[in-house]
């Protein structure tokens, strides 16, 4: 039952472009979490790509991929947090598809305006 619901959550057959990922993480960042700072960039021909965004000196969040695949990564006050103990559903996720990555976005923003870990949320957007 897990895997069905899974299936019709994420899209894990397929990554997206390069570019169009990118985008789609670049427009995010812009309009919905406008404080947040690009760190870090990265892009290559061989289809790897990341962002590191930073808010204050405490919150850093990553996310990434390498040929077709999601990674994403979170600290606060150098602690790395389990976003899958926050979102099992996390555990469901493999490839970079427009699907999957709205939904690991839209849940980091969640979870930065529902945990206690990070100070200030109002000052955030």
């Amino acid at each position: 039952m897990e895997n069905d619901v899974a299936g019709t959550l994420f899209e894990n057959n397929y990554g997206m472009a390069p570019i169009e990922a990118m985008t789609l993480i670049e427009t995010f960042f812009a309009n919905e979490l406008i404080r947040f700072r690009l760190q870090n960039k990265y892009h290559n021909k061989s289809g790897y790509w990341g962002f590191c965004y930073c808010y204050g000196l405490g919150v850093e969040f990553s996310i990434s991929s390498g040929r077709g695949y999601l990674d994403y990564s979170l600290i606060i006050n150098k602690e790395v947090i389990d976003l899958i103990q926050y979102d099992a559903q996390l555990n469901y996720i493999s490839a970079s598809s427009e699907k999957n990555i709205k939904y690991v976005l839209n849940m980091f923003k969640r979870f930065l305006f529902e945990t206690k870990d990070v100070e200030d949320k109002q000052t955030i957007h």
